[in-house]
């Protein structure tokens, strides 16, 4: 069964099951902490969704969130790089 997708912000605000973001001033170093535990979260995700469309032999659509997983890992990376 295919489900298409919506892309629209508020259904992705109400779909993603992350935390909300802090309102009020953050420091840089809170922002890049917040920044690289929910990217990290969604790679994650990400790569369970590889395994599960691997499974069912969609290899096209498992190939695209490898692409998806390889820049996501490389964003955490980058903002690690910038707390130190």
């Amino acid at each position: 069964m295919q489900h298409p997708a919506d892309g629209r912000t508020d259904v992705i605000v109400q779909t993603i099951n992350l935390p909300k973001f802090p309102a009020g001033f953050l420091f840089d170093k809170q922002v890049l902490e917040i920044m690289t535990e929910r990217i990290f979260t969604v790679a994650k995700r990400v790569r369970q969704r590889i395994e599960s469309t691997s499974k069912v032999g969609d290899e096209v659509t498992s190939n695209k969130f490898q692409d998806l997983s390889y820049e996501l890992d490389k964003q955490v990376w980058q903002f690690r790089v910038h707390m130190q």
